[in-house]
């Protein structure tokens, strides 16, 4: 597991690639916390999404609908950031 998280490939700025996994990090303002907030994730067509976040012991699955879209990616970031985030009390 440890191999398969470490970041192998930059995408873009902010988000890499391990085996299999994507690497990045929310901000420290959507996650309420002191720096930004790392997870790691499998990420599907339409806005599925799968994301790991070890700090929070937490584990997300977001499903959707948007496929073959050049913006699927908003619905899920949107849910996790200005949802789930920012309710969870540290």
């Amino acid at each position: 597991l440890e191999a398969a998280l470490r970041p192998r490939v930059r995408i873009a700025e902010g988000l890499d690639y391990g085996y299999q996994w994507y690497l990045g990090a929310f901000p420290a303002a959507a996650a309420r916390a002191a720096r930004p907030l790392p997870w790691a994730g499998g990420m599907g067509n339409g806005g599925q999404r799968l994301f790991v976040v070890p700090d929070l012991d937490l584990v997300v699955a977001i499903t959707a609908g948007n496929y073959d879209t050049a913006d699927q990616s908003t619905t899920p970031s949107t849910i996790m950031q200005d949802v789930l985030l920012a309710g969870i009390e540290r």
